[in-house]
Parts: C-alpha cells; sequence; structure tokens
C-alpha cells in the first residue's frame, strides 16, 4: 500500500502498476461513471416532477 500513498486517483495507480493503456481505460471508466451518476440526479426531479 505504501508505493500508492502519493496517487491521487485509480488510473495513476493502474498506470504505475499495468502502464498507460489500463490507465487510459480506468479513466474513461471512472468519467463514464461519474457522467452517469450526474444523469441520474438529474432525471431524478424531472422524472418526479412529472408524475400527476
Amino acid at each position: 500500500m505504501k508505493p500508492f500513498m502519493r496517487h491521487l486517483s485509480m488510473a495513476e495507480t493502474m498506470g504505475s502498476v499495468y502502464g498507460i493503456i489500463p490507465r487510459v481505460v480506468t479513466a474513461l471508466a471512472s468519467i463514464a461513471t461519474s457522467i452517469a451518476a450526474i444523469a441520474i440526479q438529474i432525471n431524478r426531479p424531472s422524472a418526479k416532477e412529472s408524475m400527476p
């Protein structure tokens, strides 16, 4: 655990262990997950308003 203490993201840790391609894949997956979470938060209030 000690070698990874200075890493700020999971992508940075993956990059230091496995190389650049897994680092990019992990970063893109993280971005997609964040976008999905934000979309769900935006969609919920609008769905609630449209119900009678």
